[in-house]
């Protein structure tokens, strides 16, 4: 029992093993122990031949045994297992307990299997067992992460008939495990139904509604329930704030993404890389180049960890629009980071170098293009020998000579040397 509960449930075996070897007879308290490991550890094979043994024993195995087998086959998700030993029970008249109800009620929701699931309920009535507030919180746990919303549904409205209204805490759950598989409408739909029971959403709830909505881009239902978040008075919590942030930010509503992004920094909350990003990503997409790099700033001002893509972008776009010094000085804080572009953006580097007059800083970026293992292209070359011819590095200009005739014959098409 001390492994079985608060250890290995290994240990337990080979306790079990040891008495065998002693040639002590296990009794039905035994069997039932060992079940119950199983059922903690999801060993569904061997509780199984636990249960062979106790027949063979001698020893009739009860409810809490095949609810404990019926668990174990549950957690390694061997779904039909457990159907199969709840009708062998039924054969044998063995009559299910409330917790033997409620563990094959779990099977039948994670299989998405409305009618199972209401014939169990069905079961239960028949049997004088009415499901608690436990047994359906036990029953939205096992919708996984793809809840299925016409099962929610159905197992609200069995809610309800047995007197049984859904808590805040129940409508959280569902919108959390159906975060993947529900659609806008339905999220609409069940806060619909939590207004209708006097249920009052919070926080939370419009974070996983609007997280839903966000996942599956629909925009409409987002949109919607901005508003109705609006009209309830809800003060956003950190994640939600996130949340609409990613929403304005993907939308390309730029306005209100920097606006939520000031609210979050007014409330205390500091934003994470992935939310600056999203914003970054949207003046991008607005042609607000200043903007980027300013929030990019301000990610490094406090100490976030910009990544390596969102550098490149920014320094793309500063370098496009012809702001060649603050793309010279973003460039030397991804050189801090050890964050390098792709050999194109090198390029136009080097040609705002040589524009300049700088060739040393040419051929210095050269040097740490090749440390940093960034395939140098024609035009990269090119750069490089003009710089070499300027500053008299003869040595390095007949070391590129070299090499290119070495690799003239690996060249592709698009002009790059491998």
């Amino acid at each position: 029992s001390m492994h079985t509960i608060g250890g290995e449930p290994s240990d337990a075996f080979k306790c079990y093993e040891s008495m065998k070897a002693l040639a002590l007879r296990p009794d039905k308290y035994t069997y039932s122990t060992l079940l119950k490991a199983c059922k903690y550890s999801g060993a569904s094979n061997k509780s199984l031949q636990l249960l062979v043994e106790m027949s063979n024993s001698g020893i009739d195995p009860d409810v809490v045994a095949y609810t404990s087998a019926m668990s174990a086959c549950y957690r390694e998700r061997k779904y039909e297992k457990s159907i199969q030993l709840f009708k062998e029970m039924l054969a044998k008249r063995i009559r299910p307990d409330l917790e033997c109800f409620e563990s094959i009620l779990c099977v039948h929701v994670s299989k998405a299997d409305i009618s199972g699931v209401l014939n169990i309920l069905e079961r239960m009535r028949e049997s004088q067992y009415r499901p608690r507030a436990r047994t359906y919180r036990r029953a939205f746990n096992a919708l996984g992460d793809k809840g299925n919303f016409r099962l929610s549904e159905e197992l609200i409205g069995s809610m309800r008939s047995n007197g049984i209204n859904p808590s805040l805490g129940m409508y959280n759950l569902i919108l959390r495990k159906s975060i993947e598989n529900f659609s806008g409408d339905n999220v609409i739909s069940l806060m619909r139904g939590m207004g209708d029971s006097g249920v009052k959403p919070n926080s939370v709830t419009f974070n996983l509604a609007l997280s839903t909505c966000l996942r599956k881009k629909d925009w409409a239902s987002f949109s919607f329930l901005v508003r109705e978040m609006e009209e309830t008075c809800i003060i956003p919590d950190y994640q939600l704030y996130d949340t609409l942030i990613l929403g304005y930010s993907q939308q390309g509503k730029l306005e209100q993404a920097l606006h939520t992004l000031n609210q979050k920094d007014a409330s205390g909350g500091a934003p994470d890389s992935q939310t600056y990003e999203s914003v970054i990503s949207a003046c991008l997409s607005a042609n607000d180049i200043r903007k980027a790099n300013l929030l990019l700033e301000k990610m490094e001002l406090v100490e976030l960890r910009p990544s390596h893509a969102v550098y490149v972008q920014v320094l793309d776009s500063l370098l496009r629009e012809g702001k060649n010094e603050d793309g010279l000085a973003l460039f030397r804080r991804m050189r801090n980071k050890k964050f390098f572009p792709a050999a194109e953006i090198c390029n136009a580097l080097m040609k705002h170098y040589l524009n300049l007059g700088k060739e040393a800083d040419v051929i210095q970026l050269f040097k740490e293009m090749k440390e940093s293992g960034i395939v140098p292209t024609v035009a990269t070359y090119q750069h490089v020998m003009i710089a070499c011819e300027k500053t008299e590095t003869w040595d390095l200009g007949v070391e590129i000579i070299h090499e290119l005739e070495l690799l003239e014959s690996n060249k592709n098409d698009k002009g790059q040397i491998r």
